[in-house]
């Protein structure tokens, strides 16, 4: 689609998994699945390099694997980590705003998912980051922002938050604490416990947003509403998926495998997951022919049957605060 556009790096944050045997990571999984988002956080990190800035937030022991893999001024040492991998989820939400992380999907309680949220926080906190608190419950999954004022959330946010179905005052409320002109709800798979946004759609440019095209009747529903909201200022894309079957991974989520609406977009590049299936072509071909950016392929086979994705393992922030982020995490002020 022509010559690509120089635009501002962003950083882009992965949480690397705690090592440590008390670790609430590894009392949930195994050696081998360690071993494997490690490998996978490595590859990713090395791939984002030549487009963007990226930091990966490690202990001691993920840090002396990693330190091999990628170069180490992205790597930053953690005494106390933080205590998961989806860090997309109780991050920050558009970079700025702590939203209450409760997920009500797969085996985690509420206790886990507060101590998780809360060892980020106490992470920036240690190294003088300030951010803005929010008291609605919302997951970064289910948050999709074209970068413009444009917002995209499943149902699941007004039903956790107690807002009549498709409540104007839930829609303007997170219009309010984000600074947002608009902000459009639809529905969600019932199939995805999640219940998040980001397994169905991304905005691969301020006006063109790619749809996952199966379910057929979901595709019908989801363009309806963002038809009705935005008109003709964002064009639609139809975007391969492979439906999954049933099995479940160690959490209790479905695999994620075979979902492409999962990139990660930064103003740079649109990272796709692959996974090694046949669809893999047909997804890359398309996000090509529809953005500018560079696309950037990143094989996902070993980690999406964790039941998420690329997007789900990064956070991505830009401005002051990525500046600041980068200071308080630089090779000479390891935390």
């Amino acid at each position: 689609m022509g010559k690509k556009r120089c635009q501002e790096r962003e950083l882009v944050v992965l949480s690397a998994p705690s090592g440590g045997k008390r670790s609430y990571y590894c009392r949930k999984h195994s050696w081998k699945t360690y071993l494997d988002i490690l490998e996978f956080e490595a590859s990713l990190a090395n791939a984002i390099i030549d487009f963007d800035d990226v930091l990966i937030l490690a202990d001691l022991q993920a840090f002396q694997y990693l330190e091999k893999k990628v170069p180490q001024d992205v790597l930053c040492v953690c005494p106390q980590p933080v205590e998961d991998i989806w860090i997309r989820d109780f991050g920050p939400i558009n970079g700025v705003v702590f939203f209450e992380y409760s997920p009500d999907y797969g085996k985690m309680k509420h206790g886990e998912a507060r101590f998780i949220q809360a060892s980020l926080k106490s992470l920036f906190e240690r190294n003088g980051l300030c951010f803005e608190h929010a008291n609605y419950i919302l997951d970064g999954g289910n948050f999709v922002h074209n970068g413009n004022g444009i917002a995209i959330v499943s149902e699941k946010f007004l039903e956790q938050n107690s807002f009549p179905s498709a409540s104007e005052e839930g829609l303007r409320a997170l219009m309010d604490v984000l600074g947002l002109k608009h902000v459009v709800a639809i529905p969600y798979d019932l199939e995805d416990p999640t219940g998040h946004a980001d397994g169905l759609l991304f905005f691969g440019d301020e006006n063109t947003l790619f749809i996952n095209e199966d379910p057929e009747e979901l595709f019908v529903e989801i363009r309806k509403r963002i038809k009705g909201a935005l008109g003709d200022s964002v064009r639609l894309v139809r975007l391969p998926v492979r439906l999954n079957d049933s099995s479940e991974c160690a959490d209790g989520l479905p695999s994620a495998c075979g979902i492409y609406a999962n990139s990660l977009v930064t103003k740079r590049a649109v990272y796709v997951p692959t996974y090694n299936i046949p669809e893999d072509e047909r997804a890359i071909d398309i996000i090509r022919k529809h953005t500018k950016k560079h696309v950037v392929r990143v094989d996902a086979s070993k980690v999406c049957g964790l039941g998420g994705r690329l997007r789900c393992l990064t956070w991505q922030v830009s401005g002051k605060y990525a500046k600041a982020i980068n200071q308080a995490f630089s090779p000479l002020n390891k935390t």
